[in-house]
């Protein structure tokens, strides 16, 4: 096969395994994504229960406001999942 012949080949029909491979390498990705994005839950969660547990030494809730931004960062993470996967969506 010649250079030119090489090319035209490439040319022609390398775009179709780019697109194939990358199909496979973004599947791979999103679901790699979402089991980081779980574990993010479960610290955040984590954190918020901690935050509203937390007292100070006369008994009052000390951590209020923490714990409603995590809450509010949560709904954020829900939302962000949620737009990412839609975004890469091939329905």
């Amino acid at each position: 096969m010649t250079n030119q012949e090489h090319e035209y080949s490439s040319h022609w029909h390398f775009p179709i395994y780019v697109r194939i491979e990358a199909l496979f390498f973004l599947c791979g990705l999103l679901t790699k994504l979402s089991l980081i994005v779980v574990g993010l839950y479960i610290e955040q969660i984590c954190l918020a229960g901690l935050f509203f547990l937390a007292t100070d030494a006369q008994g009052n809730r000390s951590s209020l406001p923490q714990g409603i931004l995590m809450v509010i960062l949560i709904g954020i993470t829900v939302t962000t999942q949620i737009l990412l996967h839609k975004s890469y969506d091939r329905a």
